[in-house]
C-alpha cells in the first residue's frame, strides 16, 4: 500500500521499525528491511529510516520530528489496523492531521 501511494502521490518515503525480539545489534532493523525491499523489489526509494522505536508516543515524537523539519505535511499513515488508531492518536498530539 505504501509503496503504491509513494509512486502515484510522488511522497517521499518514512519508514519505521526496530529490531524484533531476540534480534543481536547486528541484525538489521525493521525499518531497514523494509527500505531494502521497498528499494529492490517494488523500486520505491526510502527518503527516511526511524529506527529508534521504543514506544507508539516515542516513535510519533521521533517521527514527527523529522517530517516536520523537512516540511512534510499533510502525511498518509500507513500502519497495521491493530495499530492505526493509537498511531493517529499520537500524531495528531505532534501537529498532523
Amino acid at each position: 500500500m505504501g509503496a503504491r501511494l509513494a509512486k502515484l502521490t510522488r511522497a517521499p518515503e518514512l519508514v519505521i521499525g526496530c529490531r524484533p525480539d531476540r534480534a543481536s545489534r547486528e541484525d538489521l532493523t525493521e525499518a531497514k528491511l523494509m527500505a531494502m525491499f521497498l528499494e529492490f523489489e517494488l523500486c520505491v526509494q526510502t527518503k527516511w529510516i526511524e529506527n529508534q522505536l521504543e514506544t507508539t508516543l516515542k516513535n510519533a515524537q521521533f517521527s514527527s520530528k523529522i517530517l516536520l523539519e523537512n516540511q512534510i505535511d499533510p502525511i498518509y499513515l500507513i500502519t497495521a489496523h491493530w495499530h492505526m488508531l493509537k498511531a493517529k492518536k499520537f500524531l495528531r498530539k505532534s501537529c498532523f492531521k
